[in-house]
């Protein structure tokens, strides 16, 4: 039997690839047997993630989940965007974008590995920063949902 987790995405995205489509399908798409892809479905849809319809000889999956939760995260990254910002820059005399040198340990805390002194974990791009993973993250959703960038705060409502 296949790990649920290692599972349930390729599944799911089959889902959101596919738009509206039987469970053999899905299963085909996600590259695993039907049986497998039928349990995570109903699964899936038991937590909300996607919904099984039918109408007259045709029935199949759907997901309108990854629209709900971009609305959620759409504050949440604003205030992450304001929160590496500031962990980013430290404004100095008439200098308002200086570079925080992160010396002044009162004026940000962060997680475990910045208050040890790794400040690279909160806002470097060139590791797995949590920055990083949220801009990621932000990416997945807007590539997912079909967003043009430009027009972002167009996202769906």
């Amino acid at each position: 039997m296949t790990d649920q987790s290692l599972l349930e995405l390729p599944v799911l995205h089959a889902v959101r690839l596919l738009g509206f489509a039987n469970s053999r399908a899905v299963a085909e798409r996600a590259g695993t047997n039907h049986d497998e892809a039928l349990r995570v479905l109903r699964e899936s849809e038991r937590a909300g993630w996607v919904q099984h319809g039918a109408f007259a000889d045709i029935d199949g999956w759907s997901e309108d989940v990854v629209a709900a939760v971009y609305r959620e995260f759409l504050p949440l990254n604003a205030r992450l965007l304001r929160a590496v910002t500031d962990w980013q820059i430290k404004p100095a005399g008439t200098d308002r974008f200086a570079p925080n040198g992160h010396s002044d340990r009162a004026y940000r805390s962060a997680l475990r590995k910045a208050r040890s002194g790794q400040h690279n974990w909160i806002g470097k791009t060139d590791v797995d920063s949590c920055h990083r993973v949220w801009f990621q993250l932000h990416e997945d959703l807007v590539a997912t949902l079909g967003i043009d960038r430009l027009t972002e705060s167009q996202a769906p409502k």
